[in-house]
């Protein structure tokens, strides 16, 4: 089973297309539901809530904002945790007003470093899903080359993203391969 937690800002759209038949569970604050997709389907989901995606088989979640008044939408994929990783290395474009989310499942923020500094958190958000407690964080961050790393080895997914009048961009940092045995 893959789980996909993925926090979305309000106004923001999910698509799930599938490449092969598979029952999706969406997990929101208030109410659950089961999703049945076939081959090449996909299913939308307008919410403004944390939300967790579970499912009986592999799944790509994208993720995208409704267009705002003076920004540009842009689409991001949002991998699974079985690809999260314990360091990071990447590039923040300038000219852009732009944040960094870091999602990972444990009890407490903790150890997180950027550029060999511990990391200051401006929102944060939990949801807690069959026993297992999801944390996300959000911090805003310059223009250039960073390092973020957990020194306690746990493993978070870590999305950049950044807007400026009629334009924005957001992509996942990088991602652990599975092996094929996996």
């Amino acid at each position: 089973m893959t789980s996909i937690k993925a926090y979305i800002d309000k106004n923001f759209n999910e698509r799930l297309p599938d490449l092969i038949k598979k029952e999706v569970r969406q997990m929101l604050k208030d109410r659950h539901y089961d999703t049945h997709l076939n081959e090449r389907e996909y299913h939308d989901l307008i919410h403004n809530d944390i939300s967790v995606v579970k499912s009986t088989g592999n799944l790509l979640v994208t993720v995208f904002p409704h267009e705002a008044k003076h920004f540009d939408s842009y689409m991001m994929t949002v991998y699974g945790i079985n690809q999260y990783k314990s360091d990071y290395s990447f590039i923040i474009p300038g000219k852009f007003s732009s944040f960094i989310s870091i999602t990972f499942y444990g009890d407490a923020i903790r150890g997180f470093e950027i550029d060999g500094h511990k990391m200051k958190a401006d929102k944060v958000f939990e949801k807690t899903v069959n026993g297992k407690k999801y944390i996300t964080f959000s911090s805003s961050i310059l223009e250039g080359a960073h390092i973020i790393t957990n020194t306690n080895g746990i493993r978070f997914g870590l999305w950049l993203y950044g807007n400026r009048k009629n334009d924005g961009y957001g992509y996942p940092a990088g991602i652990a391969f599975r092996n094929k045995a996996d």
